[in-house]
């Protein structure tokens, strides 16, 4: 019988894993909202959803929230942060540096 498989859902952003952040927001499920967010941090994708992608809550400003008790964004809200220590580049592969 074989073990039961681990899913760990990270920030697209940043790779932080949900015990090592507030809160993972889901995309909106609004195109227009999607492709805002994707916008603001410079996200490029060409598959048919992010639904099952997460933007974590370091990526937000406190006024994009409700409350900060349940992690609840606004209806408008919209990431706007990138942390310097980004480590995680969904849209393209890290060139190794070296010209051939």
């Amino acid at each position: 019988m074989a073990s039961p498989r681990s899913c760990t859902t990270l920030c697209l952003i940043c790779g932080l894993e949900k015990h090592e952040i507030g809160k993972l927001h889901c995309f909106p499920s609004v195109l227009e909202r999607s492709r805002l967010w994707q916008e603001k941090m410079n996200i490029v994708f060409t598959g048919h959803t992010l639904r099952h992608l997460r933007i974590c809550s370091n990526h937000f400003t406190e006024d994009q929230y409700l409350n900060r008790i349940n992690w609840r964004l606004r209806q408008d809200a919209v990431p706007t942060l990138q942390p310097a220590n980004q480590i995680h580049k969904p849209e393209a592969s890290i060139p190794s540096g070296r010209d051939t």
